[in-house]
């Protein structure tokens, strides 16, 4: 979304991207916040400030630049898996007949919507106003302003969270889950895992879960066993504790010893680079250090 026209100002983006992995919702700054697990089976309502829908060379600047600090207007804003809806009003108290007819054709000043499904969507926060974010769709911009960071916070995760719901890995990681749990039941001729076998499981899929993890969400969820929903959980929700810091940290001691545990950024930068790495990785690396200890 950011264009190169304007990468010769030798400025970074007032706004910067939101990523998400199938575990959790990675901020700029390097927070990590698991998955709304709400927005899958109820939507998320409520009252936010935003602007005009920018397009082209204007959401590119608004991207790299911001905006003024006028032409705010207060909207109510629609979350569902599908969709994100904007309306002058609420749509769920009584109305002339007139605003309905407005509501239900989507149409007219201030009220539109705009269907996942159909669009290429990021997500950026303002790392300078951190009520301050933006949803890119296709080659255009919506900037909203929630009241506290937290509230801006949990409508990212939100949004973020609906996009990867709907998302086709996703969709490709639940197939996975039922694939492996149906064939690991096949073998048990029983309808339920027990946590030895869930830990199998996942070695099996190549991902990496404790005993006393497994345990711990079983009692967590209440069950004497693990049925299909209760091992999709564990997929989800066990592997989501994984810290990228601490992994590269143990990568580092299992490959170069105790001394290589704590290594300066620099030397790590430089090491990296003898392998070929690419410059967009290094300076990707360089920049998580800045936000670590080692």
């Amino acid at each position: 979304m950011t264009g190169s026209r304007y990468a010769d100002l030798g400025e970074a983006p007032l706004f910067q991207k939101i990523v998400w992995n199938e575990y959790c919702v990675v901020f700029p700054d390097g927070r990590r916040f698991p998955f709304d697990e709400q927005v899958r089976y109820t939507a998320l309502k409520g009252w936010l400030r935003k602007r005009k829908v920018v397009s082209a060379g204007k959401a590119e600047f608004m991207l790299q630049f911001g905006t003024t600090k006028s032409g705010w207007q207060r909207h109510y804003i629609h979350l569902d898996l599908e969709r994100l809806a904007w309306f002058e009003d609420d749509p769920n108290f009584a109305m002339t007949a007139s605003k309905v007819l407005k509501l239900n054709l989507l149409q007219g000043k201030g009220i539109d919507s705009l269907l996942f499904e159909l669009c290429d969507c990021a997500l950026y926060q303002n790392h300078e106003d951190m009520t301050q974010f933006a949803l890119g769709f296709d080659n255009k911009v919506l900037l909203m302003q929630a009241g506290t960071e937290t509230d801006a916070r949990d409508w990212i995760v939100a949004i973020a969270s609906c996009l990867y719901f709907g998302s086709s890995a996703f969709m490709s990681l639940l197939r996975d889950c039922q694939s492996f749990f149906s064939l690991a039941l096949l073998d048990s001729g029983r309808t339920r895992l027990s946590a030895v076998e869930v830990v199998d499981l996942l070695r099996a899929m190549g991902r990496r879960a404790s005993f006393d993890e497994v345990v711990a969400q079983e009692a967590k969820l209440g069950v004497d066993g693990f049925g299909m929903r209760e091992f999709i959980q564990v997929v989800r929700t066990v592997c989501s504790d994984a810290d990228p810091h601490a992994e590269l940290t143990r990568a580092l001691r299992l490959f170069g010893g105790e001394q290589f545990a704590q290594m300066p950024a620099a030397e790590l930068v430089s090491a990296l680079a003898s392998y070929d790495i690419p410059a967009k990785s290094l300076a990707l690396v360089l920049r998580l250090a800045c936000t670590a200890d080692g």
